[in-house]
């Protein structure tokens, strides 16, 4: 997990955190005002309709027993007597009834109207609505606010809020209905009345919401703070961890400054070493052995040697020579060619060159889309760790199957030495002390930035691989171009 990716979660959870509480109102908000209008919408249609239900069903049982007796003879006739007709006329007159019955009808089952406030609809039949449907069928049918109908011009302009209640009149002795009274109730003070308990229900509904609001908002502002002290703590954290990943890139870049330093200073060793010897005790040693042979060739010519002291001195001249062959081998193997100004290809080729002479054995090599990297380092680490590994193979492998493959893989360096002798079991060489050639090849890798693994099957071969970054050396290149240019 990369800085960059924490710093952005991180960031994105602030981000929410800020928002949580006005996410909460708002989601609060609407989910409250929709569950306030729902449940006011439901209380105001209950409260109506209980308002209108009780005040239909009191008045309609109140008037029943007036306009019942009045209109009995409706069982047997088509239409009501006039002393039936006063009688109705003064009943609309009387206290009470005056006071909130604004209009009566009298119908017959097949919508005729018998008796009415309005004298001028008496005879006519109209179609049966619902409520009078209903009245027929032996229901009482309430109606409210509607008055749409033909037959309700006369209370239309009465300009007043009416309650229509129809009641059917029941035959006694047969059940059967025999007439509908339909009886107009002034419901003027209904909206004041509804709007006050209107008011009252939604205040109590807007109290009980508000009441089951205010514990979540403490439970949603508690976890709130908490999430913003966490986010306080994990940006410090993180601050400080910004700060321990920069200080620890620092130490790397030094730690890898001082591999390459003493890489280098090692192959400056090296060269100096292998030139002192080059210079010092090989040139001794051939002095010796040239003196040794003057001497052997002038005893040869002024005395006669005897046979032993012959032999002494071609002993000491034969292990002379083999001396000087051995010191003469390691200065050539401490000794790098100009390196600085090769390519990986051409240093890649060099190193098997120089391989094949030495051993006279056959190494193949592969190289696939290698970049043209001029670098001194990357150059000597590479020739170094070829040599090793082809030595080694030489030595234990009999330089059976040797080769060396080279290719790069998003922006990686692999470099592989193979050979196909014997092998080695790899748990047993880890479990023995270090060995120089491989502690080597190990050290030099791991100062440019690289890795080394070992592959080995007894009977199957063994495989040097060495993974090697680039992108430090393409820089390194760039720049060099850079100044160049300049």
């Amino acid at each position: 997990m990369t800085l960059e990716f924490l710093k952005e979660n991180i960031l994105a959870g602030i981000f929410r955190s800020q928002r949580m509480m006005r996410q909460f109102g708002i989601v609060a908000l609407v989910t409250i005002v929709a569950g306030m209008a729902a449940t006011g919408a439901w209380l105001t249609k209950e409260i109506q309709n209980g308002i209108v239900e009780h005040t239909t069903l009191s008045t309609a049982v109140f008037m029943e027993r007036f306009i019942h007796p009045l209109i009995y003879e409706l069982r047997t006739k088509d239409r009501l007597s006039e002393t039936s007709i006063e009688s109705l006329d003064q009943l609309t007159t009387q206290g009470l009834i005056q006071k909130h019955v604004v209009s009566i009808k009298i119908w017959k089952p097949d919508g005729t109207v018998v008796f009415s406030t309005n004298r001028s609809i008496i005879g006519k039949k109209f179609e049966l609505e619902d409520a009078l449907h209903s009245a027929v069928s032996g229901k009482y049918g309430t109606e409210y606010g509607s008055l749409e109908s033909i037959e309700n011009l006369f209370e239309r302009s009465l300009g007043k809020n009416l309650i229509e209640v129809y009641v059917p009149m029941v035959e006694d002795e047969t059940g059967r209905i025999f007439a509908v009274s339909e009886f107009y109730i002034d419901a003027n003070a209904l909206p004041g009345d509804l709007n006050l308990r209107y008011f009252k229900s939604w205040l109590v509904v807007g109290l009980l919401t508000f009441a089951m609001l205010l514990p979540f908002y403490f439970i949603v502002r508690r976890g709130d703070k908490t999430i913003e002290s966490q986010e306080v703590a994990i940006q410090n954290r993180m601050s400080d961890l910004s700060n321990l990943l920069l200080e620890n890139r620092k130490l790397n870049t030094r730690v890898a400054n001082a591999n390459r330093a003493s890489t280098s200073a090692n192959e400056r060793f090296l060269n100096r070493l292998g030139a002192d010897l080059h210079d010092g005790p090989v040139q001794m040693l051939a002095a010796a052995l040239l003196w040794l042979d003057n001497l052997s060739h002038k005893n040869a010519r002024t005395i006669k040697i005897e046979s032993d002291q012959a032999d002494g001195i071609d002993l000491v001249k034969t292990t002379i020579n083999g001396v000087l062959k051995e010191v003469r081998s390691i200065a050539t193997g401490l000794v790098l060619p100009e390196l600085a100004n090769k390519s990986v290809v051409e240093t890649l080729q060099m190193i098997t060159d120089v391989a094949r002479m030495r051993t006279k054995a056959t190494i193949s090599l592969e190289c696939n889309s290698l970049p043209n990297i001029c670098s001194a380092e990357l150059n000597d680490a590479i020739y170094r760790f070829v040599q090793e590994a082809l030595n080694n193979s030489f030595q234990h492998a009999g330089g059976r199957g040797q080769k060396v493959k080279a290719f790069v893989s998003n922006k990686i360096l692999t470099l592989e030495v193979i050979d196909t002798g014997n092998g080695f079991d790899l748990k047993k060489v880890n479990s023995l002390p270090s060995h120089l050639g491989l502690s080597g090849m190990h050290n030099r890798i791991n100062a440019i930035g690289g890795t080394l693994n070992i592959e080995s099957h007894i009977g199957k071969g063994t495989t040097l691989i060495a993974r090697i970054p680039l992108a430090p050396f393409l820089k390194k290149s760039a720049t060099k171009r850079k100044l160049a240019i300049a």
